[in-house]
């Protein structure tokens, strides 16, 4: 198995360690990660693997610009390797990441002493203008959350999309059912967006504001990628765009 990252600071970030974490269960005969910007790239880490077929989970949270263009081009350049690839959906389309999401909120809440049922949740994403289904994979795990009613609101917001994720902020915390919102940034590692931009857009907002961090280093992301891999193993596609 491979885990495909976007990557940080031209490494694969986080995705190293959550490898490690998955070859320790013993499940599967060897797990990799790479990134699709920097090093070691898709070809080189397929070149590395004794294996027939190889699975890629693209540890990606959204299926915008880059599991539709990007991740193809490297797909492309990894097959000439001539083994076949079984790439499965971006690991933040997965249902349970909702779960995981609300289970970051929780654990926030209960660290501040928050009443989740008077705490509002964004779920901060990227977004690109380049690719409208950037937004797609926030927007749904928002509409399952909100169903749920644990939470006084919830909604999706995004660094490079309408609605930005400070007016939507603004506008929760002037709601008067909500005394404080909880963030959750729908990022894999604590970068430049899943930590740097965040601390710069949340900073103004001052202690009624919280950021629960990324998604991709809470505690479970590792049994999604798990999961990811499970759900799409009896695909029969040897490679997906």
């Amino acid at each position: 198995m491979i885990l495909c990252a976007h990557g940080v600071r031209a490494r694969p970030g986080i995705a190293e360690a959550h490898a490690r974490a998955l070859e320790q269960r013993a499940r599967y005969a060897a797990v990799r990660a790479c990134c699709l910007f920097g090093t070691p790239d898709l070809a080189t880490t397929v070149h590395s693997v004794d294996a027939a077929r190889i699975h890629v989970v693209p540890l990606l949270m959204a299926d915008g610009y880059t599991s539709r263009t990007a991740l193809p081009r490297a797909v492309a350049r990894a097959m000439r390797e001539g083994r076949p690839l079984h790439v499965h959906p971006p690991v933040g389309l997965h249902p349970a990441m909702s779960e995981l999401i609300r289970d970051q909120a929780h654990a926030l809440c209960r660290a501040r002493g928050w009443a989740a049922e008077t705490t509002a949740l964004v779920l901060a994403a990227h977004g690109s203008p380049r690719d409208s289904g950037s937004r797609q994979a926030a927007q749904q795990h928002a509409a399952r959350l909100a169903t749920s009613g644990t939470f006084a609101r919830v909604a999706a917001a995004f660094l490079e999309l309408a609605p930005r994720v400070p007016v939507t902020i603004a506008r929760l915390t002037t709601a008067p059912d909500v005394a404080h919102v909880v963030v959750v940034g729908l990022f894999l590692d604590s970068g430049p967006h899943g930590r740097d931009d965040m601390a710069t857009l949340l900073r103004p907002f001052g202690e009624t504001v919280a950021y629960a961090g990324p998604i991709g280093t809470a505690p479970g992301f590792v049994d999604i990628i798990a999961a990811a891999l499970a759900a799409g193993r009896g695909a029969d596609a040897d490679t997906a765009a």
